[in-house]
C-alpha cells in the first residue's frame, strides 16, 4: 500500500516536470509571465544604429562611414573596461595588501586614461565623415539609448509615446 502512494507520487511528480518542461519558453520568447530574452549582442548593436541614425538625423552615406569605426572604438574600449573589470574582481575576492591595492587603483585608472585618449582618437576619426553637430547628436542619442536600455533591463519596456 505505501509502495502504491509512493509509486503514484512519483508518477505525479514526473508528470508535473514533463507538463512544466513542455510549456517552457525557450529564451522568454512568447510568454507574457517570462523573466527576460537572452542578451543578444548583435540585436541590441542593430537597434542603437537604428536608434542613433534616426535621433542624429545621419543619411544612409554618413551611418555607412561611421558605424564601422564607432563598433571598431567600441570593442576596443571594451576590452579595456574588461581588463578593469577583472583587476576589480581581483580585489573583491581577495584581501590585498596596501601595496597591491595601490598598484590595482593605478592601473585601474591608466586603463581609464586608456579609455579617454582611445575616445578622442576616435573623435577625430568620425569628425571625418560626419559634422561636429551630427556628431554631438549621435553622442547624445548614444547615450539616450543605454537609458532607455538600462531601463527596459531594470523594468522591463514600458509602451511611449511617439517617437520626436
Amino acid at each position: 500500500m505505501v509502495r502504491d502512494i509512493v509509486k503514484k507520487l512519483m508518477l505525479l511528480v514526473v508528470c508535473i516536470l514533463l507538463a512544466a518542461g513542455a510549456t517552457a519558453c525557450p529564451d522568454g520568447e512568447g510568454h507574457k509571465n517570462a523573466f527576460r530574452p537572452r542578451f543578444s549582442p548583435e540585436e541590441y548593436r542593430q537597434r542603437e544604429m537604428a536608434f542613433i541614425t534616426k535621433k542624429a538625423d545621419l543619411t544612409q552615406a554618413e551611418a555607412s562611414a561611421f558605424f564601422p569605426l564607432f563598433h571598431q572604438m567600441k570593442e576596443r574600449q571594451r576590452k579595456l573596461s574588461f581588463k578593469n573589470g577583472k583587476m576589480m574582481r581581483k580585489a573583491w575576492k581577495g584581501n590585498l595588501s596596501n601595496a597591491e591595492s595601490l598598484a590595482i587603483l593605478k592601473a585601474v585608472m591608466e586603463n581609464e586614461e586608456d579609455i579617454i585618449e582611445l575616445e578622442e582618437k576616435y573623435q577625430k576619426k568620425f569628425l571625418k565623415v560626419v559634422s561636429a553637430s551630427k556628431l554631438l547628436k549621435i553622442k547624445v542619442a548614444e547615450k539616450a539609448f543605454e537609458r532607455r536600455m538600462l531601463s527596459n533591463m531594470a523594468h522591463g519596456p514600458r509602451p511611449r509615446g511617439p517617437e520626436k
